[in-house]
């Protein structure tokens, strides 16, 4: 059973927990925390969610999850990209895209830059089944044609100006 801290809307801790299982309180809220990994090429890791998924089964999607009790958003992070790809990514790598908010959740997104080796990923079966490299049109494409799990297309703006930012790459696609 996992625990989550309660926050309010700003993400202040209100100094106690729930289980995973527990329903939240109008004004409550939990955090998750997910990573867009791009490498040096300017492409981003997505991940096929595993068939036996409750929730986005067999969709792409980018490694992220529930943010454990006493755990930090990045922290959720370094151990989602380990837990589910075999990964390893330092804190120091994580840079912060923008917040987003659920009916009980906050979601922190983040962007780190690794140039992974997809033939050394250790996926755990249960979480992902296919690993690859995409561009942002790719990604889209996907979105699209709803294949990749994502709640808010224009949440991937931020992606996108990192990505010109640090890597000249232009977006194409609409």
């Amino acid at each position: 059973m996992e625990y989550w801290d309660v926050c309010d809307a700003r993400g202040t801790r209100l100094g106690y927990t729930k289980r995973s299982d527990e329903a939240f309180r109008p004004g409550e809220y939990h955090v998750g925390a997910s990573v867009w990994i791009v490498n040096s090429g300017g492409k981003l890791l997505i991940q096929r969610r595993a068939a036996c998924k409750r929730t986005g089964a067999d969709l792409w999607s980018i490694t992220g999850g529930k943010v454990r009790a006493g755990e930090s958003s990045r922290e959720a992070c370094v151990r989602e990209v380990k837990e589910e790809l075999g990964f390893a990514l330092e804190e120091q790598q994580i840079r912060f895209l923008y917040r987003s908010t659920g009916s009980d959740m906050l979601f922190d997104d983040y962007i780190a830059v690794g140039d992974f080796p997809l033939e050394e990923a250790r996926l755990e079966a249960s979480e992902v089944s296919e690993v690859r490299w995409a561009d942002l049109d790719e990604i889209l494409a996907l979105w699209r044609n709803r294949e990749f799990m994502y709640n808010n297309i224009a949440d991937l703006d931020a992606v996108r100006d990192y990505l010109q930012r640090h890597f000249s790459i232009m977006h194409t696609g609409a």
